[in-house]
């Protein structure tokens, strides 16, 4: 069982953020070849704009969600070097890489945590791409940005946790 959960509405447990920043930085070097450098954005100034967004949701003992937003210049950028060839941003495969780019965070994150005995499971990958991008949730529940600066531009992840008893829609069934 957890040893943490999500209490409140601004909180999200130090030890999820804690286990998310360490799986960007290890997961980007061992990919990219590089650390990504993290940036406190508290006031939630920078946005996506016209870009990428790959969205994983978590459920077990805590239920939450990953939300990973590139820019467009830097999705093309980070597509490329994730898969050695250059991506036409309108294709369908540009949103397919995002997806996978997402999985092997999504992975990683649920690889550490099970080493701290939080068991969860990810779901498939959701993408949305667009202009002014800019994923929207219900009020009330507890979330936290972070963005990091990489050399191709600036990538954005957002994680929003539900408090026991509560969830991002309807339970199977009803």
């Amino acid at each position: 069982m957890s040893t943490f959960q999500f209490t409140n509405e601004a909180a999200v447990p130090e030890e999820l953020a804690s286990c998310v920043k360490v799986s960007v930085s290890s997961v980007f070097h061992k990919t990219f070849g590089y650390f990504p450098t993290f940036q406190d954005d508290d006031e939630e100034t920078q946005k996506i704009g016209d870009g990428v967004v790959g969205i994983i949701s978590y459920v077990g003992d805590i239920t939450w969600l990953m939300m990973m937003g590139f820019p467009k210049e830097c999705a093309k950028g980070l597509v490329a070097k994730f898969t050695g060839f250059e991506l036409d941003y309108e294709s369908p495969d540009m949103g397919d890489v995002v997806g996978e780019m997402a999985n092997v965070l999504a992975g990683d994150i649920v690889a550490r945590l099970r080493e701290g005995s939080v068991k969860v499971n990810m779901s498939l990958p959701t993408i949305i791409k667009g202009t002014n991008v800019e994923p929207l949730l219900p009020r009330g529940f507890p979330s936290k940005k972070f963005v990091f600066t990489v050399p191709e531009g600036i990538v954005m992840i957002k994680i929003v946790g539900a408090k026991p008893g509560m969830s991002y829609g309807q339970s199977p069934g009803t």
